[in-house]
């Protein structure tokens, strides 16, 4: 099936750019991927960054005004940022931790998620432990303030300590070691955020498509070192803003690495307080297509290089892809502590469309974990500073 941009009428554009070649990125992208070839990540990602600077120099060289020039400098800044960040899992992947061998791992590697049940004690320490952000949050929302950030905490000591419950649960449980063996590198907890979703915000409904999608939001993650979680803290069912997934997109959409590159770039553009398109786009938040001027800049990229990894607001209502991504998607259903552990890199998701009442949450990061080495060597690098 097709993407939606080439006859979404909200993306039309009669000069788009061309490119004369990929110059084998895509290729050279599925070999690193795959590990099918040795390969030195020195030259290679010379090979490939190489690859992608000359695709992007046929196009500033089509560009018509200095707003699309500084369109495509920034969404090459960000791809290669992006791309670099990717050779690098992929270097770091190579290194074999003791693998575990269990039901959960070949479920989490055949479709990218494993659901767990929190223990409710602990469940019950970090409910305790943030109630009064909790009642915070509701009075907000009384407010009239529901904008994600009116909704969350993810910083200071009580996510600290919320964290080390996690980690300290999910080692117990061997999800921990399950997510490792999965990442093939050692992985924890490393950050949360505990969020209130309720029925009056509006953040995930589009603005700017006459025939909105049923397939609103859904998305997949920037990065693919992260993998996330998700924590119930309150009973959800399928009108409370539940998590859903859709597995194995790449059977009925074919999107190349190329376009996941720039797909997962493309968020970035013009919102950094530094970017000298930060008034020319005035971002809606989280709808990066909200902004009439980007459609029209991200509109004249050639079809080898259009996505957007939040793509969920783009499908065309009543399209075979919508239906095809509805026929697939999964909930999310359970009860507080219920627990989906997911690749966001790899696998399409939503969650937090909440149609009635209100959903509590823990949206949970994993990174790789720090050796103490590396520790003690950037606390000697501040205190020399």
């Amino acid at each position: 099936m097709e993407l939606p941009y080439l006859k979404h009428k909200s993306f039309q554009q009669k000069n788009r750019y061309s490119i004369f070649s990929t110059y084998n990125f895509n290729e050279i992208y599925n070999q690193i991927e795959t590990n099918k070839s040795n390969w030195d990540f020195i030259e290679v990602q010379k090979e490939i960054i190489t690859a992608l600077e000359i695709i992007f120099s046929d196009l500033l060289n089509q560009a018509s005004n200095s707003r699309e020039s500084l369109f495509l400098e920034e969404l090459l800044f960000f791809s290669k940022k992006i791309l670099v960040n990717d050779l690098i899992f992929f270097e770091t992947k190579k290194n074999k931790v003791n693998s575990i061998r269990s039901k959960e791992l070949d479920e989490l590697k055949s479709k990218g998620h494993i659901d767990i049940e929190l223990d409710s004690r602990v469940v019950d320490k970090i409910l305790n432990l943030v109630s009064s952000d909790i009642d915070h949050f509701r009075k907000n929302v009384k407010l009239g303030k529901t904008k994600r950030s009116d909704l969350q905490i993810n910083s200071g000591y009580k996510i600290f300590k919320v964290c080390k419950l996690l980690n300290s649960a999910l080692k117990k449980s061997l999800a921990l070691d399950t997510l490792s063996s999965y990442m093939n590198n050692k992985y924890e907890v490393s950050g949360c955020s505990i969020e209130l979703s309720h029925q009056d915000a509006t953040w995930w409904k589009s603005e700017y498509y006459e025939n909105k999608p049923r397939t609103s939001y859904f998305h997949f993650d920037e990065s693919l070192n992260n993998p996330k979680a998700i924590v119930y803290l309150s009973d959800v069912d399928r009108k409370k803003g539940c998590l859903s997934v859709c597995e194995n997109i790449e059977n009925f959409i074919d999107i190349s690495p190329l376009q996941k590159i720039i797909g997962r770039a493309i968020p970035y553009i013009g919102k950094s307080k530094s970017s000298k398109l930060l008034n020319e786009y005035d971002h809606i938040y989280h709808q990066t297509f909200g902004s009439k001027a980007f459609r029209s800049d991200f509109s004249k990229l050639p079809v080898e290089l259009m996505f957007n990894s939040h793509f969920g607001w783009d499908i065309i209502k009543g399209s075979s892809l919508e239906k095809k991504i509805l026929e697939n998607e999964k909930l999310f259903l359970g009860k507080k502590g219920a627990t989906k552990i997911f690749d966001g890199g790899r696998l399409l998701h939503r969650g937090g469309l909440v149609q009635e009442g209100e959903r509590i949450a823990i949206q949970v990061v994993f990174s790789k974990k720090q050796s103490f080495k590396l520790i003690r060597k950037i606390i000697k690098k501040i205190i020399r500073k």
